[in-house]
């Protein structure tokens, strides 16, 4: 943010009543507001705004917001805890939006509001990628679509954007207008009704009344969109001037009206999406946009996921959950992400439907019929009403409730299983049945997280460098199999693995993209052939013992990749140690060299910038020599993912990515890059400790008064590393900071709580956002990743997509 406000003004906006304790007077400048004492933009100029909910409490985040400089609060009631200076209103949350309105009022700029029931965020992201071009713009981050989301998007606005895109959602009556207020759009896409959070609308119509209070963010615009019923409706100052039909064809959808007919192809079949994008191009076509344009950009959309869970299952199964939310868009998501992953493994969809619904009007049972003409069959284990079940013959198997499964289980191996349903039908029970580990540890990774450091990565790489994903160790611990899938729909170019098994693993599991071994061994050879894997060779003797092994297997013209050593001093050829090698290349057809490459040894530090740039000449002196020498170019490839990053003069033809994935390569980038991985447990109980009383091994930790303690069923066996016990670590609990106290033991570890009342099973955050792998890391004064490639096996591996 970069507001001009002052206190004084702030409590004008508001209507609040300044109470100066920390003496900084009303024209005190403030440029940022926050809601979260974590936020890395605090300072003396930033206000921080106070909520309170079910779970957590603004006012205990007061202390941490004054000692990273804060000033000045905004509070519903006086505090006299604090000494920083208030500003007391009688809602916050309406004291919030109030200043983005008048924030909003001070520009002139284009600004489209979105709504409808689903496809917001798609909507706005490929709007984004369509205009981005033409246009510097402002939008709303991630799904920022709440009350409290639309006003620190809006807040965003800036004197250098030309163009705003912004989502409203809401759940209830009342809602809309307070959004409005804020966005104050200029241009209104909707993008259709659906029956989702119908709860807070009235029993008698409430697609209507939803309809219309959505309709309240177009109160004011020039020119609005509206998809309905397989068109889209134009209008100018609310009223009809214009339509396309849509029709859904082979390549992709076509727009029609009286006058003309566009034809457009997308990279998209399913139907969902390519109606987002239809409104996508009428939307364009406001801003100037030709059809070869809009097409051009068409080409271009990123893949943008749902929110769903991908979990490994018994029995070699692969789960998909999106038990929480049951409408045709979900279900048309689920299905389509269940047909990306599932390579030649056989299909499930589990979906559950309310039991007592015997309207045919309102099942979706028609729409996966529908679907099921599109997709790879799919066998469907239906839940809910017999009557509505027994009209669609194409269901494998029927039960009324997802518990009945448990007594009659179907033998399901080596399947990929959608679990989609509402969240009233406890469909969960049975993702837990299928789940192969049940220990409550788990590592989440947020994939969608990982897509925005990988296309961050692709924004400063040259046009023609392509990136080979690091996913050795179980990629990081993230696991391998999962993260590669998920790389391989993103289009990475190569692999790298350490060890040929790895490479073996992926194969076996679909992987059909170049993979290079790092650190092949001889007896891993046939392997390597059999697999189509492509082995780092740093020696004349394994370059040797290579090419004898491809004789035997009478292969030629099998791809290999020389590793050069430029000062790493570690694995590589050099001298006449690289002669030698290519005097055996040259000579036997079985080799060909995909590609020469070298490690930096020092790239993340500016310290180090001159030795950087001496391996940067050297590989380029031995890559000049070796094409010299054989006859033929080769991909070069020198830079890990801090060499991308602070030395473009090593990207050369490919960078390899590993670490930067996980959004863990440097702190002075978290602002760019995104954490992808988390690790939570659970409560297991709760116990109180008197005065006196020890915890734990060798009793270090003594209480000096009564307070309440918490087990975690975590420990280093799971790779929370003891030094991090006495009290050196803290883990999150609804966004409160805990301690963990005495020693960690081999499978849990204590917190002190306090005074604080926490039930078991209370989720616990043992990394992630406010206690940070790059925090961790410096407390045992090591490197992020050692901590996360030393999660435990046992830990489960999560993995959300949106």
């Amino acid at each position: 943010m970069n507001l001009n406000l002052s206190i004084k003004s702030i409590r004008a906006i508001t209507n609040g009543q300044f109470i100066d304790t920390a003496e900084i007077g009303e024209s005190s400048s403030i440029k940022n507001i926050v809601i979260d004492s974590r936020s890395p933009i605090i300072g003396d100029k930033t206000v921080f705004i106070l909520f309170n909910g079910n779970k957590l409490d603004g006012a205990n985040f007061i202390a941490d917001f004054g000692e990273k400089g804060g000033k000045c609060i905004v509070t519903d009631h006086f505090i006299s805890t604090t000494t920083l200076s208030q500003i007391i209103v009688k809602d916050t949350l309406r004291a919030l939006q109030a200043i983005a309105k008048h924030h909003r009022q001070q520009f002139t700029i284009p600004v489209i509001g979105i709504t409808g029931s689903n496809g917001k965020t798609t909507v706005k992201e490929w709007l984004y990628a369509t205009l981005k071009d033409r246009f510097t713009i402002v939008r709303s981050p991630k799904s920022y679509n709440s009350q409290i989301g639309v006003a620190l998007s809006v807040l965003e606005l800036s004197e250098q954007h030309t163009l705003a895109i912004f989502e409203a959602g809401i759940s209830q009556v009342d809602e809309m207008a307070h959004l409005q207020g804020m966005i104050q759009p200029t241009i209104g896409v909707f993008t259709g009704i659906g029956d989702a959070h119908n709860a807070g609308f009235s029993a008698s119509d409430p697609i209507q009344q939803k309809k219309a209070e959505k309709f309240l963010l177009f109160n004011a615009v020039d020119q609005l969109f509206e998809w309905a019923d397989d068109k889209i409706q134009i209008y100018q100052s609310r009223q009809p001037v214009d339509h396309f039909l849509y029709h859904q064809t082979d390549q992709g959808f076509s727009l029609s009206n009286e006058n003309k007919s566009e034809d457009y192809s997308t990279n998209f079949q399913d139907t969902a999406s390519n109606h987002n994008i239809a409104i996508v191009a009428c939307v364009a076509r406001v801003f100037g946009m030709t059809e070869e344009e809009i097409q051009s950009k068409i080409n271009e959309l990123p893949i943008i996921s749902m929110r769903l869970e991908k979990i490994e299952g018994k029995d070699h199964n692969v789960l998909i959950s999106d038990v929480y939310n049951l409408d045709e868009k979900s279900l048309e998501i689920g299905l389509h992400y269940l047909h990306t992953t599932s390579n030649a493994q056989e299909k499930y969809v589990f979906l559950a439907e309310d039991e007592s619904l015997t309207s045919f009007q309102n099942t979706l049972l028609p729409a996966v019929q529908r679907m099921m003409t599109q997709l790879a069959p799919f066998k469907l284990i239906y839940f809910g009403s017999r009557a509505v079940a027994e009209q669609f013959p194409f269901i494998t198997r029927f039960y009324e409730k997802p518990i009945d499964y448990l007594d009659v289980p179907l033998a399901i191996q080596n399947s990929v299983i959608l679990f989609t349903g509402s969240r009233k039908s406890h469909l969960e029970i049975l993702v837990n049945a299928f789940t192969a580990k049940k220990h409550i540890t788990r590592l989440v990774a947020d994939l969608s997280k990982m897509r925005h450091n990988l296309n961050f990565f692709r924004t400063k790489l040259h046009p023609n460098t392509t990136i080979l994903a690091m996913v050795k160790a179980q990629s990081y611990g993230g696991g391998i199999v999962e993260v590669a899938s998920f790389l391989e729909r993103e289009k990475v170019a190569y692999f790298g693995v350490a060890y040929a098994d790895e490479g073996v693993t992926l194969r076996k599991a679909g992987i059909k993209t170049p993979i290079l071994v790092m650190n092949p061994e001889p007896a891993a050879f046939d392997d390597i052939i059999d697999y189509e894997l492509e082995p780092s060779l740093y020696s004349y003797e394994l370059v040797e013992h290579f090419i004898r092994q491809l004789i035997l297997r009478q292969r030629v013209n099998f791809p290999i990749h020389l590793k050069i050593d430029t000062g790493m001093n570690r694995l590589g050829l050099r001298g006449n140690d690289l002669k030698d090698a290519l005097g055996s290349i040259t000579a036997q057809p079985e080799v060909y060299v995909r590609s020469v490459f070298s490690h930096l040894a020092a790239a993340d530090s500016s310290l180090e910038d001159e030795f950087t740039t001496q391996q940067k000449q050297g590989f380029e002196e031995v890559c000049q020599h070796i094409e010299n020498r054989i006859g033929y170019s080769f991909i070069k490839h020198l830079a890990n993912s801090a060499g991308a990053y602070f030395h473009p003069a090593t990207q050369f033809d490919m960078v390899r990515i590993g670490i930067g994935l996980y959004g863990l390569l440097s702190e002075d980038l978290s602002s760019n890059l995104e954490n992808v991985l988390e690790l939570h447990s659970q409560i297991s109980q709760t116990r109180i400790v008197e005065e006196g009383e020890t915890v734990g091994y060798g009793r270090d930790f003594k209480a000096v008064s009564t307070t309440r303690i918490g087990i975690v069923p975590v420990g280093y066996a799971d790779g929370i590393r003891r030094g991090l016990g006495h009290g050196k670590w803290w883990v999150i609990i609804n966004q409160k900071k805990y301690p963990i106290i005495g020693r960690i033991c081999m499978d849990m570890c204590m917190i002190d709580l306090g005074e604080d009342t926490i039930q078991s099973g209370t989720d616990v955050q043992l990394f992630g956002d406010g206690n940070t792998v790059f925090e961790m890391s410096q407390q045992l004064e090591t490197i992020p990743y050692e901590i996360i490639s030393s999660i435990s096996a046992r830990v489960k591996r999560v993995y959300l997509e949106g």
